[in-house]
């Protein structure tokens, strides 16, 4: 004698399909979750410290340059991209290759417990298009643009020397 089976007595999932797909959806989830980085905003500047900071003064429409030194003490690396500020129209990261024209890098990475001296190496920030003057004694207010986050930071305006062998200022931003 045969017994006919119906729909309700066999169930769509197995429990181990079910438990699949438990396991399917809690790994997207952790994927898709935020990971915290040395430099994601707000806590781009934990273990860094930006020393020396300086810009030369220039006249409204003209291009400055930033100099600072930074020390990345955090174990990860970071990556600056740029700089902002209303008081400029962009930025260029440029190193001075001694064939010419500096070569723009579009970006300069510090590792992790590294030193970058802005001051006195053949690498520099060119700040372009001053929407005003800068004039000597001021503070600009500036962000330094990293690839997760930025770092906000005050540039003293001096009468730099622009010679890029001897670019020591002994200012302290």
């Amino acid at each position: 004698m045969k017994i006919a089976k119906t729909n309700d007595d066999v169930a769509p999932y197995s429990p181990l399909t079910w438990l699949g797909f438990a396991f399917l959806v809690s790994l997207i989830a952790m994927l898709m979750a935020p990971v915290a980085r040395a430099d994601t905003a707000p806590d781009a500047y934990d273990g860094v410290t930006i020393t020396s900071v300086a810009v030369q003064s220039a006249s409204s429409g003209q291009n400055s340059e930033l100099r600072f030194h930074i020390v990345n003490d955090s174990a990860a690396p970071m990556t600056i991209i740029g700089v902002e500020s209303e008081l400029l129209t962009g930025a260029r990261i440029l190193a001075q290759t001694g064939h010419g024209e500096p070569v723009d890098l579009g970006s300069i990475s510090v590792p992790g417990e590294e030193t970058l001296d802005l001051n006195s190496s053949h690498l520099k920030i060119e700040l372009t298009g001053l929407k005003r003057d800068f004039k000597t004694d001021e503070i600009i207010p500036l962000s330094l643009v990293l690839v997760r986050g930025t770092i906000p930071i005050k540039a003293h305006v001096h009468d730099l020397p622009t010679d890029g062998h001897k670019r020591q200022t002994g200012v302290r931003g």
